[in-house]
């Protein structure tokens, strides 16, 4: 029933948001404009984010459960909000939003008590264990997943199609690992992130996207995403081996060291924006947005599928 209630008051939530900041982002100037490297023809407000981190905060408040232990994902989230929102506003240097990042990654690992302690037997050696190295690690980890999810953003319904899959196949192992708490949360998620597509995919009825989550809701999503992905990676790793969770993150972080690498070669710098990534690649090849978008984001959730059906059947983690 707590489900169900802060389900509803999610969907609620962030309809009111975005319905209310649109205006109010137009008159403001917090929008996404036209430009030769972007697709779209005309302003979009960048409220979408704001919309998701106000739903959640939201639903929060309805659970009965203490959320003594979510602290640090509350206060690493409200650093990248505040960071994102700046930043849509007004570029920030990449050195300022890492050091938000490192923050909060940071806040997940300290105050949080998320860690990558346990990387399973990888090299047919034994389970590789972080040891003293969990902290800085676990923090490389989480600002990896950020900046990644962050530069899939850049067609309508990529971004929150990937973590919807994402959301959806680690709310699975949550049920199989019997963490009440976070199946409440990741369904809240799930329920914003359906929220924020049904205006940010496009349809036949609409041929562009009504509202981009922006920098704010990018870093918002990834550091939720990664918060769980590494916590669920550690519970069991018996029952679900961390390499697992790596296949349901993997296609993000797949793009970020292709671009990376890619740039490395060209000599370019790794965090200034530019046309080299996957759905970029399929656009120049001629598919349209609406048809690279579905096909990526199946690409993302058959990977993490695969990853689930090779831990049920016992497959070496190497």
């Amino acid at each position: 029933m707590d489900i169900l209630k802060s389900s509803v008051i999610a969907l609620i939530a962030s309809l009111f948001c975005i319905w209310l900041l649109r205006p109010l982002a137009m008159r403001l100037g917090l929008v996404d404009r036209p430009s030769e490297r972007k697709l779209h023809k005309q302003e979009v407000p960048l409220t979408g984010g704001i919309a998701m981190f106000f739903g959640f905060c939201f639903a929060l408040l309805s659970l009965h459960q203490s959320l003594y232990p979510y602290r640090g994902m509350l206060a690493g989230s409200s650093i990248l909000v505040l960071i994102g929102v700046v930043d849509d506003f007004r570029d920030l240097g990449s050195k300022l939003r890492l050091c938000g990042q490192l923050l909060a990654a940071l806040l997940l690992v300290i105050w949080g008590s998320v860690a990558l302690h346990n990387w399973g037997d990888l090299f047919f050696l034994g389970a590789i264990k972080s040891g003293l190295w969990a902290i800085p690690i676990t923090a490389f980890v989480v600002i990896a997943n950020i900046n990644a999810m962050n530069m899939v953003d850049g067609q309508d319904g990529l971004a929150g199609g990937v973590a919807l899959g994402q959301a959806l196949l680690l709310l699975l192992l949550s049920t199989q690992l019997h963490r009440y708490v976070d199946q409440q949360l990741l369904t809240i998620l799930i329920v914003l992130l359906v929220v924020f597509l049904a205006f940010n995919m496009r349809f036949p009825w609409r041929k562009r996207a009504s509202v981009f989550m922006g920098d704010a809701g990018s870093t918002f999503i990834a550091f939720l995403l990664a918060w769980f992905a590494i916590d669920l990676s550690q519970q069991n790793v018996g029952l679900i081996k961390p390499i697992t969770v790596l296949w349901i993150m993997s296609f993000p972080i797949y793009d970020l060291i292709n671009v990376t690498g890619h740039r490395i070669r060209q000599r370019k710098p790794l965090l200034v924006a530019s046309r080299d990534h996957f759905h970029h690649v399929l656009h120049v090849a001629g598919l349209n947005a609406s048809l690279s978008t579905l096909l990526l984001c199946t690409l993302s959730l058959v990977l993490g599928v695969v990853g689930l059906l090779l831990n049920y059947v016992g497959v070496p983690e190497g």
